[in-house]
């Protein structure tokens, strides 16, 4: 019997990761179908290689300190002060490295094309929307790591219920129009799901404060994004041979001194160097 009821729990908390893990796999290749239909392969190809030299090495950043993270808040589950200082730690840094990653590409698209063959370089306007989706899955990231650290897998799995059909018919209708306005749409949608998320996901968790949880995404990603609208638009006051070094300069020092002035960022970088 103890076999029997060993067996059944694995389960019970398995079905809702493997159910998970399905919707996942879905909606992370749904968009390619319908483009490659819809939009012909040519743009396709595109999407696809810009998601692999732009997006993905960010999710692959954030996974593998995503499983060192989860272990740490596993063992804090019980300790609430804990948790939440090193979720606040982990969430406030990760960020910021993150959105300082993505906006610097984002300022050097056109620079990044050069290394690829010239007919893409007329599609950077691909590249930068799939930067900002890219942020918006940064931004809505956390969430399986506040649920699945307090063993709330069934959650988690209702929460990308909830937003599984709405997110298909989306692409679903904006494919037929253009790559552009289906990115688009996709960065506005995930931008309400954020919004949403705490009420609907985080909130029962009960460790993670609302002001807590939309500030440790929000703070960086502004600080990051007025760095990256002031050093795009330096651009026109510098002679345009100097402007690669000019507009990254500003940007690395205006991100630099805004990460230091908050009090936890500062402790970690003294911790650190």
């Amino acid at each position: 019997m103890s076999k029997e009821r060993d067996l059944r729990t694995h389960f019970d908390f398995g079905k809702f990761i493997l159910g998970e893990k399905c919707l996942t796999s879905i909606l992370s290749n749904a968009d390619t179908f319908l483009i490659g239909k819809y939009l012909g392969f040519d743009i396709l190809g595109v999407y696809e290689l810009f998601r692999k030299i732009i997006a993905r090495p960010f999710v692959l950043l954030t996974s593998s300190v995503e499983s060192v993270a989860y272990s740490i808040l596993s063992k804090l589950q019980m300790e609430k002060d804990g948790y939440i200082k090193f979720y606040k730690q982990y969430a406030v840094t990760l960020h910021s490295i993150l959105f300082f990653g993505l906006f610097l590409v984002a300022l050097n698209m056109r620079l990044i094309l050069n290394v690829l063959p010239n007919e893409y370089a007329r599609y950077d306007h691909i590249g930068l929307l799939l930067v900002g989706v890219t942020i918006m899955m940064v931004v809505l990231n956390p969430i399986d790591l506040l649920l699945y650290t307090k063993n709330r897998t069934k959650d988690f799995f209702k929460w990308q219920l909830k937003y599984f059909v709405p997110y298909l018919i989306l692409i679903g209708v904006t494919v037929h129009i253009s790559i552009d306005i289906l990115l688009l749409s996709t960065i506005f949608f995930y931008l309400g799901l954020f919004l949403v998320s705490y009420d609907f996901a985080v909130k029962p968790n009960g460790f993670i404060s609302r002001r807590a949880y939309f500030s440790n995404t929000i703070v960086p990603l502004l600080i990051m994004g007025i760095s990256f609208i002031v050093a795009y638009y330096s651009q026109a006051f510098v002679d345009k041979q100097y402007s690669f070094i000019v507009t990254n300069t500003i940007f690395v020092f205006i991100s630099f001194i805004f990460f230091l002035l908050s009090k936890e960022r500062r402790e970690m970088f003294k911790q650190v160097f």
